[in-house]
C-alpha cells in the first residue's frame, strides 16, 4: 500500500485562491494564466440551488477521532531524528536522498522523512518558492477535527512547511489531471490495464464497511459546517486506506467568497457519489473493459453508491443534487470537453439507484 500526501492537483483548487498557497496560477485552455478566479467560477444566483435533499432515517452519529499530531508534536520527533530544529538542514538532508521524493503538484514538492510516520515535507517550486525560514513557525489547524494533510507549520509567507500525512492511496489515476484537462489539449487516453486497475479498486473499496463510508459522510458534513466547499472533481483529493479501511479526504480548500452568502450546505450525498466513482472518467472505464468487467464494475459502484446513502442517512449529511450538477457545468471551461455532459452520463447509468 502506497501512503500519499496531499500533493494531488486539486482541479476547484486551481480555480479557487489557496489560503495556505497564494501564489498558485490557474491555466486556461488557450495557456493564458488567470488571476484570482473566486467571483468567475460560482457566480451567485447561477451555482446553487437551494433545495436541500432530507433524509428520512434518523441520523446516528459516527464517533470521530480527533487527530493527535500538531507542531509541538512535530518539531520533537524532527529534533530526534535530525538532531535539529533547523528548516535548512532538515530540507538538505531529506532533498539529497531522491527516493525521498513523494511526488509532485502544480506548486511544491513533498518529500516523506525517514523514521517519522506522522509528517511529510512540503518543499513550494517555481515562482511560488519564497524565502527559508531559519525555524518553522506553528500554525493553528482550521479544521482540527479531521486530520486532512493540513499544514502544521507556517506556509503563507514560506517556501516550506510540515504536512500532516494521510495515509492511503488514491483509487483513480494519479496523474488524472493529465487525463482531463491540458492547456495544450493533448489529453491522455483510458487504456484497458488502467480500466481494470479501476474496477480492481472499486471492488475492494464496495467491501469496506459501512463505518467506512460513514467516517467519509462525517468529513464531508464537517467541511460544510466551515463553510468549505470539497473538489468533487478531482478523485485523487480521496485516499483510501485498505489496512485500516478508512476513506478520507485531502486537499481541502477554502471555498470562493461567493459560497458566503449560499444558503443550505456547501456540500452533499452527490459530492460524496460523485468523487467515490470518479464521474468524469466512469463512462471512460467502461468503454474499455468487457462485458463480464462492465457488470463486475457497475455493481461495485452500485453497492458503493448504496453505502453512500446509507452514510448519508447515519450521519445526518444533507445537501442539494443540482449544487452537484452546476458544479460540474461550471467547470466545463476549464476541461476539453463538456463535463456537465460526461457528468450526465455518469448519472444516467445508476438514476435507479440515485
Amino acid at each position: 500500500m502506497i501512503t500519499l500526501p496531499v500533493f494531488n492537483i486539486s482541479f476547484l483548487g486551481n480555480i479557487q485562491k489557496m489560503k495556505n498557497d497564494n501564489n498558485v496560477n490557474v491555466v486556461k485552455k488557450d495557456g493564458a494564466k488567470l488571476k484570482t478566479l473566486e467571483k468567475d467560477v460560482f457566480q451567485k444566483g447561477e451555482a446553487v440551488s437551494n433545495k436541500t435533499v432530507t433524509n428520512p432515517i434518523k441520523p446516528t452519529k459516527t464517533p470521530i477521532k480527533t487527530p493527535q499530531f500538531g507542531y509541538d508534536d512535530a518539531i520533537n520527533k524532527l529534533k530526534k531524528v535530525y538532531g535539529t530544529d533547523d528548516v535548512a538542514t532538515i530540507v538538505k538532508a531529506v532533498t539529497a536522498n531522491e527516493k525521498n521524493l513523494i511526488g509532485e503538484g502544480c506548486s511544491k514538492k513533498v518529500y516523506k522523512m525517514d523514521g517519522i510516520e506522522d509528517y511529510v515535507l512540503a518543499v513550494k517550486k517555481g515562482e511560488n518558492a519564497g524565502p527559508m525560514p531559519e525555524k518553522f513557525a506553528p500554525r493553528k489547524l482550521n479544521l482540527p477535527k479531521f486530520n486532512f494533510g493540513e499544514a502544521i507549520t507556517e506556509y503563507d509567507n514560506a517556501s516550506v512547511c510540515i504536512l500532516g500525512k494521510v495515509n492511503g492511496e488514491s483509487h483513480s489515476i494519479p496523474d488524472w489531471i493529465e487525463y482531463h484537462s491540458r492547456p495544450d489539449g493533448l489529453t491522455k487516453e483510458i487504456t484497458e490495464k488502467e480500466a481494470k486497475t479501476a474496477l480492481s479498486k472499486l471492488s475492494e473499496i464496495a467491501k469496506f464497511p459501512q463505518s467506512s463510508f460513514d467516517y467519509l459522510a462525517d468529513e464531508f458534513k464537517y467541511l460544510s459546517e466551515n463553510k468549505i466547499r470539497m473538489d468533487v472533481i478531482n478523485p485523487n483529493n480521496v485516499l483510501c486506506d485498505s489496512k485500516n479501511k478508512r476513506i478520507s479526504l485531502i486537499d481541502v480548500l477554502d471555498a470562493p467568497k461567493d459560497f458566503e452568502n449560499v444558503q443550505g450546505p456547501l456540500n452533499g450525498p452527490s459530492d460524496m457519489i460523485a468523487v467515490m466513482l470518479d464521474s468524469l472518467s466512469h463512462v471512460k472505464y467502461l468503454d474499455k473493459l468487457n462485458e463480464q468487467d462492465k457488470k463486475a464494475f457497475m455493481n461495485s459502484s452500485r453497492e458503493i453508491i448504496k453505502k453512500c446513502k446509507i452514510a448519508a442517512n447515519n450521519t445526518g449529511f444533507e445537501g442539494s443534487a443540482d449544487f452537484t450538477r452546476n458544479t460540474f457545468k461550471l467547470v466545463s471551461k476549464w476541461f476539453t470537453f463538456d463535463t456537465l455532459e460526461r457528468y450526465d452520463s455518469f448519472v444516467n447509468l445508476y438514476k435507479d439507484v440515485l
